[in-house]
């Protein structure tokens, strides 16, 4: 005669506990269930750091991608136009697709790139997909930034009224495209007069609404069209404390804003006195030290 398992158990449970096999029905205690329980916290507060670590560095790699689509292109649109880039924004007389004669108008590099076929398009600020997503590219927007890409269509520089962007956290190094008031040659950044194509800056992180981001921006974010002053500053930090940064031969890196200005500046195409950096670090929003 074969005995089932379930019979053994019983039978086992009921020797434990001194009453009849019958009326016993074994299982996990109250303290079984809180030590299990327990376990099970422990691990999950272990692995929760872990696993936001890990979509931290997942994050930057898309956002080290945007960048590297973003420098490729540029030095397609280079080749294409006797090693230049255009400028930060270029004014619609000097884009025959406008089709319009008014100097007080401009266009931002993006949407220049765009507009080229460069690039593609990303959201601006009238276009509103289904379900109230963005229509457009998300390569213009870095997965990882705590606020909202933001455009300067429909903003004025001062001089000129912007009449396209997309809304994006990527911006031109501000030293060397910047042009006031903006020209009417988009071509303006000559590839073959940049020494060190590898070292320089040509494409940054950024908060801003402006196209492109100059070096004396460090201070801080400050209240910006009605905005209040986070303390973020205006740069990236949010990789980790570093921000990616693209240089003119399509590569792309990350770094603090300080390490930026160590060593052989990265902001400028010639040679500089070392002294002029050497007040940053006291003068930096405290997010980037």
């Amino acid at each position: 005669m074969q005995v089932s398992d379930s019979t053994i158990f019983r039978s086992r449970c009921s020797q434990r506990l001194g009453v009849p096999s019958r009326r016993v029905y074994c299982g996990f205690t109250l303290i079984e269930l809180l030590v299990v329980i327990g376990i099970i916290a422990l691990l999950i507060a272990i692995l929760l750091p872990v696993l936001s670590s890990v979509r931290g560095v997942g994050r930057s790699a898309v956002c080290l991608s945007n960048m590297r689509t973003l420098a490729q292109s540029a030095n397609t649109f280079a080749v294409d136009h006797k090693d230049q880039l255009p400028s930060n924004r270029v004014r619609t007389p000097a884009v025959p697709e406008y089709e319009t004669p008014d100097v007080s108008t401009h266009i931002t590099w993006r949407a220049y790139l765009v507009l080229k076929g460069y690039l593609p398009d990303g959201p601006d600020a009238q276009d509103e997909g289904d379900a109230g997503q963005k229509d457009g590219s998300a390569m213009w927007a870095c997965p990882s930034s705590p606020t909202p890409a933001l455009s300067e269509e429909g903003r004025s520089d001062g001089v000129t009224f912007c009449v396209d962007d997309v809304e994006s956290n990527y911006g031109y190094n501000g030293m060397l495209a910047w042009r006031y008031p903006p020209p009417f040659d988009a071509a303006d950044i000559d590839l073959v007069k940049v020494r060190q194509p590898s070292h320089t800056i040509v494409f940054l992180e950024t908060r801003s609404v402006w196209p492109d981001l100059r070096e004396n921006s460090i201070d801080g974010r400050g209240p910006t069209f009605g905005a209040e002053d986070d303390g973020g500053g205006y740069f990236s930090w949010w990789h980790q404390g570093d921000g990616n940064w693209a240089t003119f031969d399509g590569s792309v890196t990350s770094m603090g804003l300080l390490e930026t200005v160590e060593g052989t500046p990265r902001w400028r195409n010639v040679a500089v006195d070392a002294s002029l950096y050497s007040d940053w670090p006291d003068r930096v929003a405290s997010v980037y030290r």
